[in-house]
């Protein structure tokens, strides 16, 4: 959807002549914004940030986060807080490798799945886009596909976060 709201935008700019190469101006304004780091890819992560990726590399890409917390007792753990945008927290939880990525996010976040989940989604919708990849733990705050590493969290039924693991 939002994909041809891009393509549609681009038609009435007028931006459909092409370049040197032969890409229209559509191509271009879509690999501009697919280019953006928006994408959750389930069980991986973000295009900088990735689930495995050593902590050093996180601080290199994306600086010093805005909090730093430290969680857990048997299995300690640093969350590197970033605030990505007004209305979008990601929260990166590492020791030495990053193990979990959460993003928190309104209606307004840019950030969605490659599947087309966008917080502020209603629960039905996001199950919809998920189905038939086997079974979830289906609550009314929460969907889990452990399996694929991606987790849904709602609150009073809209999406609310996306926790990304390494698949199980």
């Amino acid at each position: 959807m939002l994909i041809l709201a891009v393509l549609s935008s681009a038609n009435l700019l007028g931006i459909n002549s092409a370049d040197a190469d032969g890409n229209t101006g559509t191509a271009r304004v879509l690999g501009r914004y697919l280019a953006q780091d928006f994408f959750l890819h389930a069980g991986i992560g973000l295009k900088q940030v990735r689930i495995g990726d050593k902590l050093t590399a996180v601080l290199d890409r994306w600086g010093a986060p805005i909090t730093i917390q430290f969680v857990g007792s048997d299995a300690p753990q640093q969350q590197l807080i970033y605030q990505a945008e007004r209305d979008t927290q990601i929260i990166v939880s590492a020791l030495e490798t990053v193990k979990k990525i959460t993003v928190i996010g309104g209606p307004a976040s840019s950030y969605r799945t490659l599947r087309g989940a966008h917080f502020g989604m209603p629960l039905h919708q996001v199950a919809l886009l998920y189905r038939g990849l086997g079974d979830n733990t289906d609550s009314n705050d929460t969907l889990a596909y452990p399996e694929h590493g991606i987790y849904f969290e709602f609150n009073r039924g809209r999406l609310a976060s996306i926790i990304l693991v390494n698949p199980k």
